[in-house]
């Protein structure tokens, strides 16, 4: 209660003084008018505001419905000589005019209420009567035959393995060096390739990757070949289709090859 009324003191602007930390103990404490906080604690307790009824926050949101609804003045510090007196005659009327229960008591209700009928129902399962062989089994049967629908409606299509993405990596960088091992020029070329040779099959071109080409085939369009030329020190990608023979839709992806030609 003692920390209650420390918390009701700050939420209120009724404290001279700061909140002790948590875990720190409680020293007596001086109010505004030098009221020590078992004054505090007095009125409190006289207008049954106490910690199983109201927090700072529900206190102070019920206090407002009684201002919204003209029943108890809108707080004005310059005309309060004294904060605590008033604060205190504002609980009275509070004490006075609120009915029923307050929000922290219907939430405690409610969530004991959910517990025991938890609690009926477990009971409930437990006293009741076993299934017998010939129900458990329908049971079984009918659980079998839904969950083996569900997989049939919800199973996901199988992805389509890239196996061409790989051929074209392992050709264009030949056998004896890992892709992170690459220089940035040459990571550079393959991520054009890739992006490229993405754009191909998307429209149905077949690649056939070898240590000296990449070659994309199309029975409507031909033949798309990029040769693959390495030296001791380097690779370069050099595209032998004339670019009139290729479709406009595909030039932006063919272009950092065919200025190499």
């Amino acid at each position: 209660m003692q920390r209650f009324a420390w918390q009701i003191a700050q939420r209120f602007f009724l404290s001279s003084g700061p909140l002790p930390r948590q875990g720190v103990p409680l020293q007596p404490g001086i109010l505004r008018n030098g009221r020590h906080i078992g004054n505090l604690i007095q009125i409190l307790e006289r207008y049954n505001v106490t910690p199983d009824r109201y927090t700072p926050q529900s206190l102070n949101d019920a206090l407002q419905v009684l201002i919204a609804a003209r029943k108890l003045p809108s707080p004005n510090p310059d005309q309060q000589r004294d904060k605590i007196a008033f604060f205190a005659w504002t609980l009275k009327r509070l004490n006075e005019l609120a009915v029923g229960e307050t929000t922290i008591e219907r939430i405690r209700r409610e969530s004991a209420e959910r517990a025991r009928q938890r609690e009926e129902g477990q009971h409930s399962s437990e006293s009741s009567p076993p299934l017998s062989e010939t129900d458990r089994e329908a049971a079984h049967t009918a659980a079998a035959a839904f969950f083996a629908q569900n997989r049939q409606l919800r199973r996901p299509k199988l992805r389509e393995r890239r196996t061409d993405v790989k051929a074209l990596v392992r050709a264009a960088l030949g056998s004896s060096i890992e892709l992170h091992a690459a220089h940035r020029e040459l990571q550079t070329a393959i991520g054009e390739l890739t992006t490229l040779n993405k754009a191909l099959t998307a429209a149905g071109w077949t690649l056939q990757a070898t240590a000296t080409s990449l070659r994309w085939s199309n029975t409507a369009d031909g033949l798309i070949e990029i040769q693959i030329q390495r030296t001791d020190t380097s690779t370069s990608f050099v595209a032998t289709t004339p670019p009139e023979q290729l479709d406009p839709s595909m030039m932006p992806y063919m272009n950092p090859f065919l200025r190499l030609v």
